[in-house]
């Protein structure tokens, strides 16, 4: 009953545009930077997130390195309160040279939020933003080890891991694994939208994954939970790194079952059927909502606008 699939979701691809991941590179050679304050990204005097620098000789613990961008070192200088000043490293734009640190109390829209560029991002930028949000909380979550309590986790260079100088406990990035699913019947779709959504705007319904719990099962207790219906017949279509906050999100459709509609008030602020010809606001295309949708439509012989 499925159909071919028509394209494919961009994080299915492997990227020719950034490559991520610790890399060799040389003290000094050119380099782009990122800035990152309180979710705030500085755009560049391009208007850009990338702001030329240099490689630096000896990396502080506010610095990481997220990879090459069409060959260039990436890296990311987290600014702040407890944040290292780099010391005149990296060299910047002339524009940008006193930045840091930044107080997040004093930031504005002349500092986009990570969000607002992760949703006007293409494919490729989309991947290096996820990755920088995803490391950013990483080292800012483990400034102390969290098996003996010292302060000062060190991060090795091959890897994206940090060790414990004092008793070697290693910390990996979190990823925290997700579902998202498209429920359908006939030539409708279950929608729901959370209270911060945007006015107007409905969703697909999603949830994290719990201890012991498979994905499929987490699909059926979600939407359970969530809008009281049963459903069956699921089908995998995409994953998605989500990095708000380091949700890796595994897109399904299910197929509704039997049950009426009812709410958990605390999570979901309302949820209907909708349908494919009058379907409200959608969330955008850089998200894998969209993408279960869309497809949903291809298959059913419309046109996603």
């Amino acid at each position: 009953m499925w159909h071919p699939l028509q394209g494919t979701f961009p994080q299915q691809q492997v990227s020719s545009i950034f490559e991520r991941g610790p890399a060799m590179v040389s003290p000094g050679e050119p380099a782009y930077w990122l800035y990152l304050a309180d979710g705030r990204l500085k755009p560049s005097p391009r208007d850009t997130v990338f702001h030329i620098g240099q490689v630096p000789h000896h990396p502080n613990a506010d610095q990481i390195m997220l990879g090459r961008w069409q060959g260039t070192p990436v890296w990311l200088q987290l600014c702040g309160p407890g944040s290292e000043t780099p010391r005149g490293e990296p060299q910047v734009d002339a524009s940008s040279a006193d930045t840091l640190p930044v107080d997040p109390q004093h930031l504005d829209e002349a500092w986009p939020t990570l969000r607002q560029w992760i949703l006007a991002a293409d494919e490729d930028l989309f991947d290096l933003l996820a990755t920088a949000n995803g490391l950013a909380a990483w080292r800012l979550e483990n400034r102390f080890c969290g098996h003996c309590g010292h302060q000062g986790m060190q991060a090795l260079s091959h890897e994206y891991v940090l060790e414990c100088p004092h008793c070697r406990h290693h910390r990996y990035p979190r990823i925290a694994p997700s579902i998202i699913t498209l429920v359908w019947r006939d030539n409708e779709v279950l929608l729901g939208r959370g209270h911060r959504f945007t006015p107007g705007r409905y969703s697909t319904l999603a949830g994290f994954i719990e201890a012991g719990e498979s994905a499929e099962q987490a699909v059926h207790r979600e939407v359970g939970e969530e809008v009281g219906v049963a459903v069956h017949n699921l089908r995998y279509l995409a994953s998605q790194s989500w990095p708000f906050p380091y949700s890796l999100m595994l897109g399904y459709w299910s197929e509704y079952l039997s049950g009426d509609i009812v709410l958990q008030e605390e999570e979901i602020e309302d949820a209907r059927w909708f349908s494919l010809d009058n379907l409200p606001d959608l969330p955008p295309k850089a998200a894998i909502s969209r993408y279960l949708i869309d497809q949903f439509l291809i298959w059913k012989g419309i046109d996603p606008q």
